[in-house]
């Protein structure tokens, strides 16, 4: 009744319920935005997984974003790279392992060897030849 909407107009210039109703509203802001941004990253995270399985990535690597802000969950996590993509799990051992976490993953590639010319050429021989001629002033002298 009449009780309820003078209350109302009472509260409306009150600064100190205003204040009040305003800090309440910054909280559930930041609420619905951190749990937007978390479950963005989960989704994030199937896609790469997909992408790792399509390709035969088998194992990955936790990257954090590197700077003064990085929590020592996720430091601690990228210390035990790499992680074997069979046995992940969002939250243990794949982002996001909080509420807006920032790390994500690459694939585990292996070191490169002395053998990557032959690789390369092994992989990319045919093409080379085909871009890499004397008439642009290259000459690749090929392994036989």
């Amino acid at each position: 009744g009449e009780g309820v909407l003078v209350a109302l107009r009472t509260m409306r210039e009150d600064p100190e319920i205003c204040d009040m109703f305003k800090r309440e509203e910054s909280k559930y802001n930041k609420a619905i935005e951190n749990l937007v941004r978390t479950e963005y990253a989960k989704f994030a995270q199937d896609g790469i997984e997909k992408s790792y399985i399509e390709t035969g990535v088998d194992e990955y690597n936790v990257l954090t974003a590197k700077d003064e802000k990085v929590c020592s969950i996720c430091g601690g996590k990228a210390k035990n790279n790499p992680y074997k993509l069979s046995e992940a799990i969002i939250g243990e051992n794949r982002a996001p392992f909080h509420g807006r976490c920032r790390c994500t993953d690459v694939p585990n590639m292996p070191k490169l060897g002395k053998d990557i010319d032959e690789e390369y050429e092994r992989l990319f021989g045919d093409l080379l030849d085909e871009f890499a001629h004397d008439s642009f002033g290259i000459n690749l002298k090929r392994r036989k």
